[in-house]
Order: C-alpha cells, then sequence, then structure tokens
C-alpha cells in the first residue's frame, strides 16, 4: 500500500468517526431530540436566543430571564418573539425564523427552569 493510500484511508476513517461523534450539523428547521416535549429548546432557540438569554433563559446582565413579566404566558412569549421590542437588542423573528411550535415547545422548557 503506498503513503497515499493509507493517508487518505486514515483521513477517511477519522472523518467517519468524526461524523458518528459529532453529527453533520443542523438544518435551520433542526431541533433536539426532545422538542416538542419541552425538555429541551430548540435549534432555533439556541441560535437566536441562547447567547443572550442562556442556554436555559436565566439571562445575565442586560439581558432578561425568558419567560419574564412581559412574557408570563405562552400567548404572551409568543407574541413578544414575534414583535420584538423597539429601544433594546431584541430584534422581532417571522415565523420562517422560529416556528409557532418551537416556540410554544421552547416556552415550555423556560418555563420549567423558573
Amino acid at each position: 500500500m503506498t503513503k497515499t493510500a493509507t493517508f487518505f484511508g486514515t483521513v477517511g476513517f477519522m472523518t467517519v468517526a468524526a461524523l458518528t461523534v459529532y453529527g453533520t450539523g443542523c438544518s435551520s428547521d433542526d431541533t433536539t431530540a426532545d422538542a416538542g416535549t419541552g425538555t429541551s429548546t430548540s435549534a432555533a432557540f439556541k441560535s437566536n436566543c441562547q447567547r443572550c438569554h442562556g442556554a436555559e433563559g436565566a439571562g445575565a446582565g442586560r439581558y432578561p430571564a425568558i419567560p419574564g413579566s412581559k412574557t408570563d404566558s405562552e400567548d404572551k412569549f409568543v407574541a413578544f418573539v414575534r414583535a420584538g421590542s423597539s429601544g433594546t437588542e431584541m430584534s422581532a423573528y417571522s415565523a420562517s425564523q422560529i416556528s409557532d411550535a418551537d416556540l410554544k415547545s421552547d416556552y415550555a422548557f423556560l418555563k420549567s427552569k423558573r
């Protein structure tokens, strides 16, 4: 076997091993295995909300905990995320960015942490 064949064989094995362990990434509509059950947050939450509000929505500094006083019901939470908050860093998110199903699941998970 040549050195080139051995190298590519090793690289190929390492690539397959890495994809098995770490996965192949996620698409915009990919959610965690437990999404919909309120036992984890959606991939949309992780990519859009977590960086400010934290993995469990606890908030920090100028970023409030969620759900909070303005979002103390599922309907208010969904409406607030859709509208955003003018004068703050909280952008409005459309249903194409975060689905209603993901928002409801995220709300259930975040509420369970309060």
